[in-house]
């Protein structure tokens, strides 16, 4: 049974939209898949290109943070939602070192799987592991670690995206959670693999070194809970080594 369903946030990219073709490849349809849009031009443009695929919405906004929030904002409190970069090739799961795609049905039942493991877990949020690397993924499940927004189970309730934050807001909220006593699952053992800084999206966030501003921004916002790692504007949890976070 579907107890969830999908959002994509998009800017400038109706001319492909990977992750709707995934969804659709493993047996979504329109009634689950909803693609949010933050300029009218995109929405007039989604809406006459996707419209009889995928439900189509907007509110206008400045950066990716308000595009996830009118996502959030649509659904009522308690809306399990599988927040998508709009580039995804496809899921995967970590299998001998490698990164395997998962079958529709295996899709299927570790999403169900996931929001579960969520919940009985004083958690609201769930993502997977944030480097596309089978080689530094593992079989273990942090109860308490931020990830990356290229996919990310979400349990609606009060919290928002920070707007300030043009990149890294799917960290910033992650920890915002955490700061408030809840814990944010990381299953270190599925990725979802894109296109990544491709034209669109936070393109003009990524070229004007944004992600410099925002680092210190986080790490002045969460410094009981973050440090800096070894590369550039990573950040990882205060307690677990350096590594590719």
């Amino acid at each position: 049974m579907n107890n969830f369903i999908f959002g994509i946030p998009s800017y400038k990219r109706c001319e492909e939209q990977l992750t709707l073709d995934y969804l659709e490849s493993m047996g979504y349809s329109k009634e689950q898949i909803y693609i949010s849009t933050q300029t009218k031009e995109d929405y007039e443009n989604y809406l006459n290109k996707y419209g009889e695929r995928a439900n189509i919405i907007y509110n206008e906004g400045s950066c990716v943070s308000d595009n996830r929030n009118t996502l959030l904002n649509n659904f009522p409190k308690g809306t399990k939602m599988i927040m998508l970069d709009d580039d995804l090739k496809f899921v995967g799961h970590l299998d001998n070192k490698q990164i395997k795609p998962f079958t529709k049905d295996e899709l299927h039942n570790f999403l169900n799987d996931a929001f579960d493991y969520t919940q009985k877990n004083n958690a609201l949020i769930w993502t997977g592991y944030p480097v596309e690397n089978g080689f530094f993924m593992s079989n273990t499940i942090d109860k308490k670690n931020f990830g990356v927004g290229c996919i990310m189970g979400i349990i609606i309730d009060d919290y928002r995206f920070n707007s300030d934050f043009k990149i890294k807001e799917d960290f910033e909220i992650c920890l915002h959670t955490i700061k408030d006593g809840y814990n944010c699952i990381r299953f270190n053992f599925i990725h979802a693999k894109g296109k990544h800084k491709s034209k669109g999206g936070c393109e003009e966030f990524w070229k004007n070194n944004k992600d410099d501003e925002c680092t210190r921004k986080i790490l002045l916002k969460y410094p009981t809970l973050i440090k800096r790692g070894n590369k550039k504007n990573s950040i990882i949890m205060k307690g677990k080594k350096n590594g590719r976070k």
